[in-house]
């Protein structure tokens, strides 16, 4: 049978038929991982250094030259092993559908490959697309698909593995009455999704506090925020000592000033550690209304719950990649999530109360909550709309002018006010643009060229993947709610510090691509129980190779810097420091190296000692003139990148020590750390 006929016969595939797909898969995919692990470059996308060269050494290859760059490898070993493993899999998966689908063994591997390895001819295509980038020497097309090539590999794995359970599955639908949809209450929220709400909130919580008591924790845009508690609570001024004065000056940003409540009877930043993932995994709470009134199913709406959970962006914000672990703006995910569903129940009340708290969270969200109100006032003149939708207009019209509003006020405004007249300090990550927000906003009105020009990037392209990939793209399904998201995406991917998904800024950004997933699905279920499935399993595939949690490579891989060991595990800094923090008095002024700046934070005054000039040391870097004792943290790992001229190991490597040695004292000193007492 060719394969035309083939296709055409669909549901039952010829042996002919489905042994060329599952051999034609087998050598596509063979051609990708032998390019792949041959070039260090694509390699490191899926494994450590450690891990590419101990399966460089399995398949018998070699090094070229000694160097850990290239590397070569016979095409027949890797064949091999790749053979071996979809052999495997399809043997042993097509017993388990065959079992659960209630068909004959034989009729289901024949379906199987044809379902399940028409997906690993995706790998091949990225292949065929490098090669004919190379030999039209198009040089931005080929670093775009090098930088596009594990969510290739990911699609990969996530259709095949869809497959199989859509085939296991049958094709079953499973709804809900449309009168009762409307009506979801926690009472009806199935168990699995508590299960992974709490699942969630525990490895999460338990990451975070690891990190801390390991002093993996920043102070500087994470702990301070614990800091502002502090203060607040102390008579201090609602401020960490970071700041040029009220913190205000630098984002309206106090949503944390809900914790103090609980805070007065914990006073620890583990508290505020476990209260952001909490708030994250609630999210999920949310995702499942919001499912179950599009999709009028229970399983896809767990399923999009699941994805949520699963979602590698959204991890992120609760553990960001350089190990920062509290934000605020994490608080407007569930908040602007749960803001959706009272939406969708016409609540407009408890909506608008729940999107004025997100504005809390940071201004970002006004750039989302504008065009929410826009699209609501818009909806509500469709043709099928009720007099009980006519409200809405009024209240999407106020919400899109008075976000738009309050956003203008506190860039423009308030913010500067709150710096003694200096510009919004982000206004710096739009260079191309200007410098100011003034000039940032002429730009974008009046030189479209330009703004277009910064847009049409390869990295802009594979912020959208890195953004929708995750979710099987299902969100474009629902381009009426995704473009609710343009605005901030155009502002992220104009921000030159903004355009990757491992840091905190797309925040806003993931309860609209969620609420367009949920459309979408509701729109794709019609075609069975794959898009569901395709959904989670591409969270899943693209979690495995981006996360940093245990869905994730880099938590298991021996030679990642993010492996649990490394993380995890109490090291013999975070033992030594206690012996140094008992050393200093709780009324004393400390300045302290980043990573132990968080432990001082209860003190009469914690200092930031760094190369950053500060406010409270007259703008000048290092411990301002009323320090007590100064705390050095000789190998985290900010210290470990300065140039060794600026490396402290010594106390005469310190500034202060260095030009007064007599108004200091060594008070320790050893391999990690030095304190210095200042002598009154």
């Amino acid at each position: 049978m060719t394969l035309s006929r083939f296709f055409r016969r669909g549901r039952n595939p010829s042996w002919t038929a489905a042994g060329l797909l599952l051999a034609a898969g087998m050598l596509s995919s063979a051609l990708a991982v032998q390019t792949v692990l041959e070039e260090g470059v694509l390699a490191s996308s899926f494994v450590s250094l450690r891990g590419w060269a101990a399966i460089i050494d399995i398949l018998g290859g070699r090094f070229e030259n000694g160097l850990v760059q290239r590397a070569e490898i016979d095409f027949a070993a890797v064949l091999a092993g790749v053979a071996g493993l979809a052999l495997v899999g399809w043997l042993v998966a097509g017993v388990a559908i065959a079992r659960t689908s209630h068909q004959s063994f034989a009729t289901t591997l024949r379906r199987w490959a044809a379902a399940g390895w028409i997906w690993w001819l995706l790998p091949g295509a990225w292949e065929a697309a490098r090669v004919l980038a190379t030999l039209a020497g198009a040089d931005a097309a080929h670093a775009l698909l090098a930088a596009t090539l594990p969510f290739w590999f990911a699609a990969a794995a996530a259709g095949w593995l869809a497959s199989a359970i859509a085939l296991a599955r049958g094709t079953r639908t499973e709804t809900l009455p449309a009168a009762n949809v409307g009506d979801a209450s926690l009472r009806e929220i199935p168990l699995v999704v508590w299960a992974a709400v709490v699942t969630y909130v525990v490895v999460y919580t338990a990451l975070n506090w690891l990190l801390y008591w390991d002093l993996h924790i920043p102070h500087g845009d994470s702990a301070m925020y614990e800091e502002h508690l502090w203060n607040l609570t102390h008579g201090k001024g609602f401020r960490s000592y970071l700041d040029q004065g009220v913190f205000l000056g630098e984002h309206i940003q106090v949503v944390h000033v809900l914790l103090v409540p609980l805070y007065v009877l914990w006073p620890s930043h583990l508290l505020l550690e476990l209260c952001e993932s909490l708030a994250l995994a609630a999210g999920a709470i949310a995702v499942y209304f919001i499912g179950w009134r599009h999709t009028r199913s229970r399983t896809a709406a767990v399923l999009l719950s699941v994805a949520y959970l699963l979602y590698f962006p959204m991890q992120f914000v609760d553990i960001a990649i350089d190990l920062k672990t509290f934000r605020p703006i994490a608080f407007g995910i569930p908040l602007v999530l749960f803001g959706l569903d009272q939406l969708e129940r016409r609540r407009y009340g408890t909506m608008s109360v729940l999107f004025a708290l997100a504005l809390t969270a940071k201004e970002d969200y006004a750039i989302v909550l504008a065009p929410i109100g826009l699209w609501l006032c818009l909806s509500s003149f469709r043709r099928d709309a009720t007099a009980a939708s006519r409200p809405a207009r009024w209240i999407g019209a106020a919400w899109a002018i008075g976000a738009t509003a309050y956003l203008a006020a506190v860039v423009l405004w308030i913010i500067p006010w709150f710096r003694g007249g200096d510009a919004v300090h982000y206004a710096r990550y739009f260079p191309a643009l200007g410098g100011t927000p003034g000039e940032i906003l002429e730009t974008f009105f009046t030189r479209p060229g330009v703004v277009f020009e910064a847009l049409a990037t390869p990295e802009t392209l594979l912020y959208f993947v890195a953004v929708l990939a995750p979710l099987g793209f299902l969100p474009l399904l629902s381009p009426g709610r995704l473009l609710v998201a343009l605005p901030l995406f155009v502002t992220l991917c104009l921000n030159e510090l903004a355009r990757d998904p491992r840091h905190h800024f797309h925040a806003p950004l993931v309860p609209l691509v969620f609420w367009a997933a949920a459309a979408g699905l509701g729109r794709s279920l019609g075609a069975g129980r794959f898009a569901r499935h395709f959904m989670w399993t591409s969270a899943l595939a693209t979690g495995f190779l981006f996360s940093l949690g245990p869905q994730g490579r880099a938590f298991w891989d021996a030679g990642s810097p993010y492996h649990w060991r490394e993380l995890y595990v109490r090291s013999e800094r975070a033992r030594r420091f206690a012996a140094v923090e008992r050393l200093i008095p709780r009324d004393a002024r400390v300045a302290s190296t980043d990573f132990v700046h968080p432990r001082f934070t209860h003190h009469e005054r914690s200092y930031d000692y760094s190369d950053y000039p500060r406010a409270v040391n007259e703008g000048k870097p290092g411990a301002p003139p009323d320090t007590d004792y100064i705390v050095i943290d000789k190998q985290d790992r900010y210290r470990r990148r300065l140039p060794p001229e600026k490396q402290i190991h010594a106390p005469g490597d310190v500034p202060e020590y260095r030009a007064a040695p007599d108004a200091w004292r060594v008070l320790y000193n050893d391999e990690y750390y030095l304190v210095l007492q200042r002598l009154r």
